[in-house]
């Protein structure tokens, strides 16, 4: 279903709590180190399903994948519930919980902050041709998708994310998926696929007006995307103008982006502040990417000679964001 690329870098990821047999495997094996399986052993495969099962109710899901890694359909492990296994498996892996039961077109449960480790995305992209062609697996491919592109690998999240368009069955997942594809392709520097998936997601969302179950952020999102599509054309005045009313931080630092280009400092001096207004805490340390912004911010304040905004951001800052010298 998926090219596969083994990476052993990181860790395991998935999170979950409860007890486990005490024979559990001391460490996780890495992608590609299936346990041994005995020959002529139905009862030990059988006990291996069931284990591995125990393992991903536990939150193991790295260690579960390594045991299920050896097995084969037989009479003992029926390629049915090995399929079932494998499915709760990846969904740990990629979302960071245990899948309930649930309507194939509901969103799975997910874990807020939760981000697959380089493990647990290279046993996915090994291990998904055990499930079915499905809307089920169009789920687990969306989450699988997004997570890739998350970890700064967009090109591979295209083809991924592609597949789980083509196998949602409504018209909100389709739209849903294709702007999703769009904004990563963007990132992959793919801009003929985003074009294209920008259009499946207008058409397929927007021809009748916006039914209720499509996701409420939409038409936000695909302002945004079709932002960039203008810019990529060169068109500026377009981009700004669908971006007039994107007060998201990704709004306002595109924004921000095209004012520069344009050397229109004091506009960017507005809307970049507005973003570090809520982006740059009053205390604690900062993150490479709020150290940037403050950066930025103060670079062009100083091209816009604005020393209110230079005076007020480095007493917000203090010395936890060394401003450019000479400002």
């Amino acid at each position: 279903l998926l090219a596969s690329e083994r990476t052993h870098a990181g860790e395991q990821t998935a999170t979950g709590s409860g007890s486990v047999p005490a024979a559990a495997p001391a460490g996780l094996a890495p992608p590609g180190a299936p346990l041994p399986m005995q020959p002529h052993a139905p009862a030990r495969a059988a006990a291996r399903l069931g284990y591995a099962q125990a393992l991903v109710l536990a939150g193991q899901a790295g260690a579960a994948a390594s045991v299920l890694s050896g097995l084969e359909p037989g009479e003992a492990t029926p390629r049915d519930r090995l399929r079932d296994v494998w499915r709760q498996v990846l969904y740990t892996l990629v979302f960071g919980t245990v899948p309930q039961e649930a309507g194939e077109q509901t969103a799975p449960p997910e874990h807020i902050g939760f981000a697959p480790g380089a493990d647990a995305l290279a046993w996915v992209a090994t291990s998904m041709h055990w499930l079915d062609y499905d809307a089920a697996t169009a789920k687990l491919l969306a989450g699988y998708g997004a997570a890739l592109a998350r970890a700064g690998r967009p090109a591979q999240a295209v083809p991924v994310l592609a597949q789980a368009e083509f196998l949602s069955i409504t018209p909100a997942m389709r739209a849903d998926r294709a702007e999703l594809l769009a904004r990563t392709a963007f990132a992959a520097g793919q801009q003929g696929i985003a074009a294209q998936a920008l259009e499946r997601a207008a058409l397929s969302g927007f021809s009748f007006g916006m039914p209720a179950d499509f996701p409420a952020d939409l038409p936000a999102r695909l302002r945004y995307d079709n932002a960039l599509l203008a810019l990529a054309g060169g068109h500026e005045a377009q981009a700004l103008k669908l971006l007039a009313t994107d007060e998201s931080d990704d709004g306002l630092r595109l924004r921000g982006q095209v004012y520069e280009q344009q050397r229109q400092w004091a506009q960017a001096v507005l809307v970049l502040g507005r973003l570090a207004s809520r982006a740059l805490p009053a205390a604690g340390a900062l993150t490479p990417d709020q150290v940037a912004l403050a950066r930025r911010l103060a670079q062009d304040a100083a091209a816009a000679g604005d020393t209110d905004t230079l005076s007020r951001l480095r007493a917000w800052v203090g010395t936890r964001a060394p401003l450019p010298a000479g400002l």
